[in-house]
Parts: C-alpha cells; structure tokens; sequence
C-alpha cells in the first residue's frame, strides 16, 4: 500500500530499486476579505467598490453576479465587464482586489452580488449591497447655515458622511419693472458641473382708483395674486390737507409753491441720460439769515460747489429774506451721476434726494425740488 501524498518510482528492470517522492499540491485560491466586509451601505448617488481580494488565485479565473432570487446576471469576467449596464465595470487593483465598480448607485442596484472563483465546485465571496438617502432640510437658508453637516449611519462602526455648505446670494435688480421685462433669467455658480438657477418674471400690474379721496378712505388695501401661496401687496392708504391761504393775491405773489409732506424715504428724481439735472433747495427758517450764502451742494462725499473735474456742473444761489434758494445744474447727465445728493446749509439744515439717470423716453430738463 502506498502511503497517500507519496508518489513510488520502481525499476522495472532489476525490481530492486524504489523511490518514494512526496506529491506537491497545486495551490487553492481563498478569500482575503473579512467577513465583516460582506455588507456594504452607500449614499445613494454615488460610487461604490466592492472589494473581491484573493490570494493564490494562479490560473483559475474570476466572475461577478448578480443574484436575483435564483437567477444570476452576469457583470463581468476576468477583466472583461458583460453587464448591458454602463455603471458596472471591473476596477482591478493590484496585486489581488478584483473590486466591482458601480456608478450613481440607486435603491435598483440594492440586493446581492457574488465573486466567483472558477474551481469546482465554484468558491463564492456574496456581498449585500444596502442603499440610504442622507438629506437635511434648511428653509431659507443664511449665512449663518454655513459650516459642516453630519449624516451619520448606525453601522459598526458608524458609517458617516461630512458635507460641508456654502451660501450664495443671486440677485437681478430690475427697476421699473414693464413687460419687456418678463422672461426667464439664469444664475450661474462656477462650480463644475456648473450650479444653475433658473427663474421666470412675471409682472404684473396691482391698482385701485379711488375718486374724491375722503378721510373714511383712509386704511389698508391688498392686492392679492392667485399663487401659491398667495402673493400679497399692502398698502396703507393716508390722506391730507395741502393749503396756503394768501389774502388779496397781487401779481408779486406769481410763483411756485410747494407743499412736502415728510415722508421716509424721500420720492426718487429721474431724469434721461444726456438730460439737464436741475435739483432746487429752499432753505427757510434760518436764524441768522446772513450764513445762508453758505449752501453747499454734495454728491456722495463729492463737494459740486467748486467742482471742475466732472464739467457742466453749476451752483446758483440766491438770498432771501429768512433764508436761500439754491439751484444745482448737472449737464447732459450719464449714470455716473446717478446716486444721493445733499444740500446744506453749515451745521443747521440738511436735505437729501436720490437721483436715477435712465435711458427712456423723459422731458429734456427735468425739475427736482425740496424744501429744507
């Protein structure tokens, strides 16, 4: 009987000599992976490996499928990936991980896959691929939101996902909004692929005409869009009395008057780009009359009184008896003049206006006055 493992090489002519060798195995191909890499759970969206390392693999060859209750998909063999699905692809990585790759995973792609090993009967590694949704929900998102998130899986250990969020303000400034205004606007962030924001402007125009205004007029009004929600403008409606009574009115009382009502902000000047600015200060109530030659007129921080870079800009100013009439020309304005103009007088009386230079369809020389 001849031991096992043991190969016996006899001489067939003298029958004397036998050798005994011992009989070298081929070597068996096993599995590297740790069996607490048999379950796999991904975001869905993104990419995944699924590790498949063997050591003493030598000429045998490996496979991927799919099992589906009894049946198997074949994904891929050898280097070669059979799937009809272009997300699936063998990603070999030396020396011995024969990963399969998947691509934007999707709650499809969940169930098991197995790594075949070509001996008889086949050795199999089965892994169980599990999908989650990691969201977070912030409304009207601020600066203050920014920083980092946590999504955190009860695996062991832990699976986590840090995400970290950046704001950004997208904004068109539309003044004067009309109907050739109405379109789709797009914003877009530079980051790759490019983030874009896609809105629609619609306008519309919200009104109510109200003859012989009384005090009982007086209240809130809205005017509502069938949106959804709705959309809701309010207004609050005030009336007033705006007179001056002149008894027994002579051809010296010829003139302009004006009644201001103190509103915050003050009303908005427009005026058509190449047009003549023409703002008008009236300086009352002074107590030394004498210091109202010294109205002084600002653009911004810009002093215009004694201005020459610019050109075209002139400061008329007249004495009157408790005060000053003051008058600041801008010729053939431009949008560089467009901005907050003051009038002055030293450190008793101040007034502002905000000026708009457009392009439209205005007066030649368009008048802007206020009282101070």
């Amino acid at each position: 009987m001849t031991p096992a493992g043991l190969l016996v090489f006899c001489s067939l002519l003298t029958r004397t000599l036998c050798v005994i060798a011992p009989q070298i195995p081929e070597p068996y191909p096993i599995f590297e992976d740790e069996a607490s890499t048999n379950n796999v759970t991904v975001q869905l969206g993104s990419r995944v490996h699924l590790h498949c390392r063997i050591h003493d693999l030598g000429e045998k060859t490996i496979s991927w499928v799919r099992r589906r209750g009894d049946e198997l998909h074949l994904l891929s063999f050898g280097r070669h990936t059979y799937s009809a699905d272009s997300r699936y692809s063998l990603a070999f990585e030396h020396p011995n991980d024969w990963r399969l790759l998947i691509q934007y995973v999707s709650e499809r792609d969940e169930g098991y896959y197995e790594c075949q090993i070509s001996t008889h009967p086949p050795l199999v590694r089965r892994v169980h691929l599990t999908s989650y949704l990691c969201h977070k929900f912030i409304q009207y998102v601020s600066e203050r939101d920014e920083g980092y998130y946590e999504c955190q899986i009860s695996t062991h250990p832990p699976l986590v996902r840090r995400v970290h969020l950046t704001s950004y303000l997208c904004h068109k400034f539309i003044q004067y909004v009309s109907e050739r205004d109405e379109e789709y606007y797009e914003c877009q962030i530079s980051t790759h692929p490019p983030l874009v924001r896609r809105v629609h402007l619609t306008s519309y125009l919200c009104h109510k005409f109200i003859q012989y205004v009384s005090e009982r007029d007086e209240g809130y009004y809205e005017c509502q869009i069938s949106t959804h929600p709705p959309l809701v403008r309010r207004v609050h409606l005030t009336s007033y009395l705006c007179h001056k009574f002149i008894q027994y009115v002579s051809e010296r009382d010829e003139e302009y008057y004006e009644c201001q009502i103190s509103t915050h902000p003050p009303l908005d000047k427009l005026y058509k780009e190449g047009s003549i600015i023409e703002l008008r200060c009236v300086v009352s109530e002074v107590p030394q009359p004498g210091r109202a030659r010294q109205v002084s007129w600002k653009h911004g921080a810009r002093i215009l009184n004694y201005d020459t870079k610019r050109g075209g800009v002139s400061v008329k100013t007249e004495v009157t008896l408790n005060g000053a009439l003051s008058r600041l020309y801008i010729a053939n304005a431009n949008r560089h003049d467009s901005g907050n103009y003051t009038c002055s007088l030293a450190d008793v009386a101040t007034s502002a206006v905000s000026v708009h230079v457009l392009r439209g369809n205005y007066s030649r020389t368009t008048s802007a006055r206020w009282e101070t």
